[in-house]
């Protein structure tokens, strides 16, 4: 079974007739993956890591954006090839943090197999031959709330000015 992530609320726990503890979740009948999650368990030892989860607004923030993202794609027809393309474009629109380095012409193919790493763009030739001058960017899940709101904000701009109706996203 491949690892699955799931939201659950703690419900109960109790003492088994052998003394073992018995925890009990509750999964929100929303949550999108719990069904696939629960499907392949079977009565057999499993490693569980507890862990708060990211607060609902940094979820629903990621929601919006990548729902605000897709509408743009479709709406710009080829310009901006697809949802990735315009998500790159809006990082580099919102100033996203990003590192700026020098590194062989070769290099970028290594850049984008770096976990975290989420966007790279090719400035300009360094002044040393075979190199050139890269901007990378983190992906938007390690952005706080802030910068989160800043790509959003930007990415409504840009939806508005392209013709899309960014009232129906309900976002303020």
């Amino acid at each position: 079974m491949a690892k699955q992530r799931i939201i659950a609320t703690f419900q109960r726990r109790s003492l088994t007739e052998d003394g073992d503890m018995e925890i009990t979740f509750k999964v929100d009948k929303h949550s999108y993956n719990w069904i696939s999650a629960c499907k392949g368990l079977e009565t057999q030892p499993y490693a569980l890591e507890i862990s708060k989860p990211r607060s609902k607004r940094s979820t629903d923030q990621n929601a919006l954006l990548w729902k605000i993202i897709h509408d743009i794609a479709e709406q710009e027809d080829g310009h901006l090839a697809n949802d990735w393309d315009t998500y790159c474009a809006l990082l580099e629109l919102a100033d996203a943090k990003h590192t700026d380095l020098v590194a062989l012409a070769e290099a970028e193919e290594e850049f984008h197999k770096v976990q975290g790493l989420r966007a790279v763009k090719v400035l300009r030739p360094a002044q040393q031959e075979g190199y050139l001058i890269y901007r990378l960017y983190p992906g938007s899940s390690t952005f706080n709330t802030k910068e989160m709101t800043k790509l959003i904000d930007v990415a409504l701009d840009y939806a508005a000015k392209i013709g899309l109706d960014t009232a129906c996203y309900g976002y303020d």
